[in-house]
């Protein structure tokens, strides 16, 4: 398994007064499938009080698939890779750490091409052990 360091982000929605967000991302090894991996997220989420209640409401814990072995998936219980990751400096910048390499499985562009086009001004690499991790772009 290897981890990305912590990134900080606004929470969402803005002006909400919620406190910013942490983010990481792991990439692991799994041997089932995407849908048995979400399941077992959700527990964890839910295990760490998360109520599926509102969309954007705050909460403890948040945690998603980005991508699945290079899988495409468009169904209602689960879209990959994550539709919403390739806007957010907060995910790309992490997934960097872990994957330099990584390739959009539905464009074949480099995670490199699309950290180039975000705007960095609401993130923010947090100190940890000492160390800033820096952001290549």
């Amino acid at each position: 398994m290897e981890v990305s360091g912590l990134w900080q982000s606004p929470s969402w929605p803005p002006g909400q007064g919620y406190p910013d967000f942490l983010n990481a991302v792991a990439k692991i090894n799994w041997s089932g499938t995407a849908y048995e991996l979400l399941e077992i997220l959700q527990s964890i989420e839910q295990s760490f009080g998360r109520l599926h209640s509102e969309r954007n409401a705050p909460r403890p814990l948040d945690l998603d698939i980005l991508d699945f072995n290079g899988q495409i998936i468009r169904s209602e219980l689960l879209n990959l890779p994550h539709p919403r990751m390739l806007d957010r400096g907060f995910v790309l910048l992490p997934l960097q750490q872990v994957s330099p390499n990584w390739l959009d499985p539905e464009t074949g562009k480099a995670i490199s091409d699309y950290i180039a086009r975000l705007p960095l001004c609401d993130i923010e690499p947090m100190k940890y052990r000492g160390v800033f991790y820096e952001i290549r772009r």
